[in-house]
């Protein structure tokens, strides 16, 4: 009687199996992680941000250097529009800067007492505005829809600075899938 050893371990085929089902696997991991992010980097960028429009206030006075009050830019005209266009900008790269280096609180009635919630509200809603743009070009034709986001900017920072209710509804859900919600009412927290 021959002995024969006994294999020892799988057999060639259960191996290959096991390196094909964990490629497999480690493929779609991948290929889903991937397919998350371009799908939240998308909506990142693509975000809406439903913002009522504001009802004119009889005290609202024109700022000195708002695009309203430029005399020699013909309303309607292409340059209008452009100077719409560059006055969001400006606007919201302003408070923008502020968020980041701290300085906002201290441009708002109430300062550092102030919700937290009013400010994001007001720095979403011009985040809207400034999004627009992207879909409303500087041009002729566009120079009256940019007018009233350029107003509704101008509106929306009176109010801001007056700490007055922005009369504004905002729902963001965010990148982890949480939800921000505000009415935009000022109001103060305590400590």
């Amino acid at each position: 009687m021959t002995d024969q050893p006994q294999p020892r371990g799988l057999p060639g085929w259960a191996i290959a199996l096991i390196i094909a089902g964990g490629a497999l696997a480690l493929t779609t991991l991948i290929g889903g992680l991937l397919a998350i992010s371009a799908l939240g980097t998308f909506l990142a960028s693509a975000r809406d941000v439903p913002v009522a429009p504001l009802p004119p206030s009889a005290e609202a006075p024109a700022l000195p250097d708002s695009p309203e009050s430029s005399d020699s830019t013909p309303p309607g005209s292409a340059a209008q529009a452009q100077e719409d266009t560059d006055a969001i900008i400006e606007l919201h790269e302003k408070y923008g800067d502020a968020i980041a280096d701290g300085s906002i609180t201290g441009m708002v009635p109430g300062g550092d007492a102030v919700d937290p919630d009013y400010i994001a509200a007001y720095l979403y809603s011009l985040t809207d505005l400034r999004s627009a743009l992207r879909f409303v070009p500087a041009s002729a034709e566009n120079a009256a829809q940019l007018r009233v986001y350029a107003e509704q900017a101008e509106e929306l920072e009176r109010r801001f600075l007056a700490g007055e209710d922005l009369d504004v509804r905002v729902r963001i859900t965010r990148d982890d899938g949480s939800v921000f919600e505000s009415d935009g009412k000022y109001r103060t927290v305590t400590p």
